[in-house]
C-alpha cells in the first residue's frame, strides 16, 4: 500500500504545528479544524472529506518544507485520513509530465496564500 490510514477522535490533533510532516493528508471521513499555532481558539479553516493538506511538505516548497507543519489540525468529529508519504507522492507525480508538477505547485501557492497570508491592505 502506498498510503497509510490515520484516525483521530474528537478534539484530538491529527497533525500538530512544527511536526516534521512528510506526507500529504487527505481527509476521508469527518471534519478537521485548522488552527494557527499562535492562537488555539482561532479557526482559520475547516476541512471536509476530499480536502487535503501537506502539499508544501511533500513538494519541498515554501516555508512548510523547512519548518514543518504550520498549523494544528484538530478532529472536530471522528476523523480518518489517508497519508501519502513524500517519496510515494513524488513517485506518483513522476509518472506525469513536468507540467503536472507545475500545476500542483501553483495550487499549493494559492491554497497557502488563502490560509496563511494576511490580506493585503489597499
Amino acid at each position: 500500500s502506498v498510503s497509510v490510514s490515520v484516525s483521530a477522535s474528537v478534539s484530538v490533533s491529527v497533525c500538530q504545528v512544527h511536526e516534521p510532516g512528510d506526507g500529504l493528508y487527505i481527509v476521508r471521513h469527518g471534519t478537521v479544524r485548522v488552527v494557527l499555532a499562535e492562537d488555539d481558539d482561532s479557526t482559520i479553516s475547516t476541512m471536509y472529506p476530499g480536502e487535503w493538506w501537506g502539499e508544501g511538505l511533500v513538494l519541498g516548497t515554501g516555508k512548510s518544507a523547512h519548518h514543518g507543519v504550520e498549523a494544528n489540525f484538530i478532529a472536530m468529529t471522528q476523523v480518518s485520513c489517508l497519508v501519502l508519504a513524500r517519496h510515494d507522492f513524488l513517485d506518483v507525480i513522476n509518472c506525469y509530465p513536468a507540467e503536472m508538477l507545475d500545476l500542483i505547485e501553483e495550487a499549493y501557492e494559492t491554497h497557502h496564500e488563502l490560509l496563511f497570508e494576511p490580506p493585503q491592505e489597499t
